[in-house]
């Protein structure tokens, strides 16, 4: 960390020393952070949610309380005024965060009570924090359904029974579950927990099922199947390993609660993270507990939620997948909140699965199609464990089947292709990713027209991006030197470019093509097949110097 010599006494210097404690580690960065929840006027009207100062949401936080992250480049002058803000807020470390790269605070002066959001915006106009922003309480993506209907459509569906003829899982792979608490002795259910689990609210290993939510979701993902009994989950010969998040009786857990718990999942070795909750996109400190895990080999499965609301005004999520709810007729379902960190989708509706005391049940939500996607995650772990994150990712998006603009999850064909690759070369899939983000398979560079649109460059008109040219380039790691099909996909509008260049740098030197970006959006649309060098020497790279361009995403398939 920076250090910095700053006169002004003895109060000041212990503020320096309780920073360097909690700061020890150099901050992972986030390409683009969210937001705060309530800092968009989109957001108070499209999600429902009220001010701080409105009583009727004083439940909906942690009360007088801050989530921190320190800017490591934080100017003297910067930390200065931060420090003098500490004083005048009387701010008070909490607990230490995802191994001491974040920290909770508390808001001690009673001058300042209920006032969260005011407090964040002044502490973030130091420019001294990475970023700064109020423990929202945030709901299980559950909505009830009383019809009871005991067969389990989602399977066949999804192709399950394709997938199961591969692998019906491995007890190696490990998967994390953030949620209300379990159902530890459900005889579908016992056999299948990784003990002792944990609880990031009282910080020990006491699980208790507070809202039942838990053990649905835990149902769905990892529910044993071919017993003769209940139900069968997706991947019912891994291990869960159980992480309560809440001691609400509403279920409602926290942005830190949940970050913790996907850190410690990062740091017990799972491979897979599932979190039944909506807006955990919206967090900065989630957003980062998502990169620690992907850093450590894991990916994490998020619910899109179910306010039936566009949900785009945050940006995409690259370090996170995150997934929406289909019906028994295969299409998008209307409470499923839809937009631009949506990824994929998954059955959600009328999903039968476990509940608390050795029952079943059958439910309906965002909740549900997530475990589904967690599981077919752990399912491609068992089979192939040396793919990485963005790898598994990659096989789950490009395999979906396609309801229009989102992609429904199919298992079985996912894990035909990790099959079938074992012996070849995954494709890789570059897939609404930010400029300069990067990970082991990809690296990307150049800028967006706004850091909160996927694929967006050039001037969009709800946006002012002023007078410049964006270039986009797109760089694979190439395995080996051999034949690739170069694919690109896009979301088409009547605004963009009729005469995009792309610009497709290969071994043999490179070409230009142009593509219409009006037509055939939101298909794999195939340019040409290339011979790449091992390495990052080829590239793939858009400029909107023919007007407005949106790029969702390039894939390079090995050709036999």
């Amino acid at each position: 960390m920076k250090k910095y010599i700053i006169s002004g006494g003895v109060a000041l210097c212990a503020l320096i020393a309780a920073w360097a404690y909690f700061f020890y580690k150099v901050p992972t960065k986030v390409a683009s952070l969210p937001p705060l929840l309530n800092a968009h006027p989109l957001n108070l009207k499209v999600a429902g949610r009220l001010p701080a100062s409105s009583k009727d949401y004083r439940h909906k936080r942690r009360k007088n309380t801050l989530l921190i992250k320190l800017n490591e480049n934080a100017s003297p002058m910067q930390v200065a005024q931060l420090q003098a803000l500490y004083q005048e807020f009387n701010l008070q470390h909490e607990k230490q965060l995802m191994n001491g790269k974040a920290v909770r605070i508390k808001i001690s002066n009673k001058n300042y009570d209920d006032q969260e959001e005011a407090v964040a915006q002044k502490i973030k106009d130091t420019g001294a924090v990475e970023f700064v922003e109020p423990d929202y309480h945030i709901p299980p993506s559950f909505v009830p359904n009383d019809s009871y209907y005991v067969s389990e459509w989602h399977h066949k569906t999804i192709g399950s029974e394709a997938g199961w003829d591969i692998t019906q899982g491995a007890s190696t792979v490990l998967v994390g579950i953030c949620d209300s608490g379990f159902d530890l002795t459900h005889p579908d259910l016992a056999t299948q927990f990784s003990l002792p689990g944990y609880n990031t609210v009282k910080n020990n290993s006491a699980i208790d099922d507070v809202y039942d939510h838990g053990t649905m979701t835990a149902g769905t993902l990892a529910a044993v199947g071919n017993n003769s009994t209940g139900v069968a989950g997706m991947a019912w010969k891994i291990k869960l390993l159980p992480i309560q998040i809440t001691d609400q009786p509403d279920g409602s857990s926290t942005f830190s609660d949940v970050a913790e718990c996907i850190q410690y999942a990062a740091d017990h070795g799972a491979k897979v993270v599932s979190l039944s909750y909506d807006y955990g996109y919206a967090s900065s400190l989630v957003n980062d507990a998502a990169l620690a895990l992907r850093n450590a080999g894991g990916l994490l499965v998020v619910a899109a939620g179910n306010s039936g609301a566009d949900i785009s005004q945050w940006g995409p999520s690259p370090n996170m997948l995150v997934v929406g709810a289909t019906d028994t007729n295969d299409t998008v379902v209307s409470f499923s909140n839809f937009g631009t960190p949506v990824d994929m989708v998954a059955p959600g509706v009328n999903i039968y699965t476990t509940m608390g005391g050795g029952y079943y049940t059958m439910v309906s939500g965002t909740s549900f199609s997530t475990p589904l996607v967690a599981g077919a995650a752990a399912l491609i772990y068992s089979k192939n464990p040396t793919m990485t994150p963005a790898q598994v990712e990659s096989v789950l998006l490009t395999t979906t089947t396609s309801l229009g603009t989102l992609g429904r999850l199919n298992v079985g064909t996912a894990l035909k292709m990790v099959s079938q690759s074992q012996n070849a070369d995954t494709p890789i899939t570059m897939d609404n990713l930010k400029g300069n983000a990067s990970d082991s398979s990809h690296v990307l560079t150049g800028s967006w027209c706004t850091a909160n649109d996927a694929g967006y460059f050039g001037t969009k008109s709800i946006y002012s991006c002023g007078s410049r040219t964006d270039t986009y380039k797109f760089i694979p790691n190439i395995p080996k030197a051999q034949k690739y099909d170069v694919a690109i996909r896009y979301i088409s509008a009547s605004g963009l470019s009729t005469k995009v260049p792309v610009v497709i740098k290969y071994r043999g030197g490179q070409v230009t093509k142009s593509v219409n970006m009006r037509i055939n959006g939101m298909k794999w649309l195939s340019l040409g097949t290339f011979t790449f060098a091992a390495g990052t020497s080829n590239y793939v790279q858009f400029s909107d110097s023919s007007g407005v361009v949106n790029v969702d995403g390039v894939q390079f398939t090995p050709v036999p």
